[in-house]
């Protein structure tokens, strides 16, 4: 008797607690089993965590992007997407160095980013990452280098925020949101339907002074004498005439001195790929 008054005892108990806090479990007089209701071939990661609660930024606060020299408007559009509650795609086209890069490098700082060198990226990669991984940013660097059918793998990604799988008789399907920002050479080499997807910007060449600007602050950070890279700016600029910071940080870190700069321009003209094949 004193057995059976305890058990009822314990199942008021339980089912008062139920109540509260709505978790699904079917009783038996004596036993009390809860039940998993998770679908192994389903993920759901709107709710796992709260992308602005992780990545919140200041809209004025944009030291992240401290090795950019310009482009204002853009650094605050990147903070305003950021800080958006859905995801926001955002491409960046224009000639080599026009800071593209940079820009996905120093969204690297994100928590929960991912960077992609489109040229190496295959789709089935790409879905075994995002499965395994809380992404809320995709950084891809030359989107434009992913093969046509590598780029499907973005259509309902951008669009519904589901990719899916199906091989060897397994499906498997996640829900996710991430924003994916993208560089690239020529936006005409991305799937319609994708680009379309995008905000697309295309950025200028840096004028001189702000060419001059940028080199020296990247260079500075290794410690060069300014001289140096004055003289590297220019000859770059003008002399080899390719205005890619790439070729003056490639030139910088070899020459010591002015004669080294002058060497490396003669050497480069003389040898220049283009005008071999011109």
């Amino acid at each position: 008797m004193k057995k059976k008054i305890l058990n009822n005892l314990i199942y008021q108990v339980f089912t008062k607690t139920i109540k509260k806090t709505n978790l699904p479990i079917v009783f038996n007089k004596t036993r009390l089993k809860q039940i998993d209701s998770l679908d192994i071939s389903y993920t759901n990661h709107y709710n796992i965590t709260n992308k602005n609660d992780i990545n919140k930024i200041d809209s004025n606060k944009i030291e992240i992007f401290n090795d950019i020299v310009g482009y204002e408007d853009i650094k605050k559009l990147f903070l305003m997407s950021i800080n958006s509650e859905e995801p926001i795609h955002i491409a960046l086209a224009g000639p080599p160095a026009s800071a593209k890069t940079i820009f996905m490098k120093c969204l690297m700082v994100l928590p929960n980013s991912y960077f992609v060198d489109g040229s190496n990226m295959s789709k089935s990669g790409l879905i075994d990452y995002i499965f395994n991984n809380n992404i809320k940013y995709l950084l891809i660097d030359e989107i434009d280098k992913i093969s046509p059918k590598d780029q499907t793998v973005f259509l309902n990604l951008m669009e519904t925020g589901i990719v899916s799988e199906t091989k060897f008789n397994k499906t498997r399907k996640i829900e996710t949101k991430i924003s994916i920002f993208a560089t690239c050479n020529d936006l005409s080499k991305i799937l319609h339907p994708i680009r379309s997807r995008f905000l697309s910007l295309i950025l200028k060449e840096y004028p001189y002074e702000e060419f001059h600007k940028i080199v020296t602050q990247l260079l500075s950070k290794k410690n060069l004498n300014q001289k140096i890279i004055d003289e590297v700016v220019y000859a770059v600029w003008y002399n080899i005439k390719s205005k890619n910071i790439r070729d003056c940080i490639k030139i910088a870190q070899m020459a010591k001195s002015v004669d080294d700069i002058l060497f490396l321009v003669k050497i480069y003209e003389k040898y220049n790929v283009k005008k071999l094949y011109s």
